[in-house]
């Protein structure tokens, strides 16, 4: 009888140490997708996420889009640590960014809040992002 051998690639996950296999799961952990319109000058509060201890959100995905004629936005991404990234769209547009599992955008503990900032009144901002827990 013909022996079977196989093998699953791993790769070692910096924030548990382990090594785990190195797939996406079939369904995000994480997933934040608001549109909004008619936006306020000033900061609002797109979500709060608490990251189960002893984990830590990895994040693959984060796309960021502002509409409207001289529209100007920024978004913050905040994790227990302080502030980790704030992309800025200086015009109409989109800024889209993609990472893998093991080398993701951001890694983020604790409480993790996204904040979207807007310069003016009667913007459309669009927010998606999506990831993973440490397993």
């Amino acid at each position: 009888m013909p022996e079977l051998n196989y093998c699953v690639p791993k790769y070692r996950d910096g924030f548990t140490g382990a090594y785990v296999p190195r797939e996406l799961p079939t369904v995000p952990d994480v997933r934040i997708a608001d549109q909004r319109s008619n936006v306020p000058a000033g900061s609002v509060l797109i979500s709060s996420i608490v990251v189960p201890p002893g984990t830590a959100l990895r994040v693959t995905s984060l796309r960021f889009n502002v509409e409207g004629s001289g529209a100007k936005g920024k978004l913050y991404i905040i994790d227990s640590n302080g502030l980790v990234d704030a992309p800025f769209l200086e015009s109409e547009g989109s800024e889209k960014q993609l990472g893998r599992l093991d080398e993701p955008l951001y890694v983020l503990v604790g409480t993790v809040e996204v904040w979207l900032v807007s310069y003016g009144t009667g913007f459309t901002y669009g927010v998606f992002m999506q990831g993973y827990y440490s397993r």
